[in-house]
């Protein structure tokens, strides 16, 4: 007992003391573990959710075929090239689920599928679905973007331009897949470029293959999941106007006209 009420640092009680918070540190770290691993799994295994559709989805390969095993189907080789979607959005609708997608080209731009690719994702989800589930995937050609803008600014006009340009085409690029165009959003993009001091907004559109363009009075959601300019990004038509300014536009439907701010 002698060694019990012992005050030395070597004292057994002093051994045991540590040995007792040692295990009991270690313990709780590895129910800490364990629960983070549990969780983690819950949140990518619960089927039918949106995440387990867009990650399933994510893991499609065009041109491999799902086999079954234990009840599950899996592909038996693993091929990171035939995985070809890179972007998803999935929305509840009246009857289902609509799901977009879109492949990306070298740039990281976001690309549609082609028809044959798309068969072949509709095939795998039709396996993979929860029952009676009605699903609508699309992959389409991007959203286009038309306006007529007038840019009041001070400073050295060529810069200004390219900025100005550069601000629109990140404005598009840098949206999430499915993500609005606003009204606001793209004013500020633009007004946050040096040297414009105002801008004036003739006219803003949206149009997505051969429907009628409509107009962005506040916001607009892409068909596709993803916008692009009508027209495309390079503004080479130059128009010299009697009043001094300069209007550009890419031969689609985007022009852009320069005035300096007095």
């Amino acid at each position: 007992m002698a060694g019990l009420n012992s005050t030395a640092k070597t004292a057994i009680w002093r051994l045991w003391l540590y040995i007792v918070a040692y295990i009991t540190a270690l313990h709780e770290a590895l129910w800490d573990a364990k629960a983070a691993e549990l969780t983690e799994l819950a949140k990518n295994t619960f089927v039918g959710t949106f995440r387990w559709y867009a990650q399933k989805i994510r893991e499609w390969q065009n041109g491999h075929q799902l086999t079954l095993v234990d009840g599950k189907y899996i592909y038996t080789t693993d091929d990171p090239d035939a995985r070809l979607v890179k972007r998803v959005a999935i929305s509840e609708v009246e009857r289902g689920l609509l799901i977009k997608v879109a492949n990306e080209d070298s740039s990281g731009n976001p690309i549609p599928l082609s028809a044959e690719q798309l068969n072949n994702l509709r095939a795998y989800l039709n396996d993979i679905k929860l029952v009676g589930t009605y699903i609508d995937i699309v992959s389409l050609n991007a959203d286009l973007l038309q306006f007529d803008l007038t840019i009041y600014y001070n400073g050295t006009y060529s810069i200004i331009k390219d900025n100005v340009i550069a601000a629109i085409v990140n404005y598009l690029k840098t949206l999430t897949f499915d993500g609005a165009v606003t009204r606001a959003n793209l004013i500020t993009a633009v007004n946050n470029v040096e040297g414009v001091e105002d801008i004036y907004v003739t006219s803003l559109y949206h149009q997505y293959g051969s429907n009628p363009a409509e107009a962005i009075d506040r916001i607009a959601l892409p068909a596709s999941g993803y916008w692009a300019l009508d027209g495309g990004n390079s503004f080479d038509n130059i128009i010299n106007n009697n009043d001094g300014s300069v209007t550009i536009d890419n031969g689609g439907n985007c022009s852009l006209t320069f005035k300096l701010y007095v």
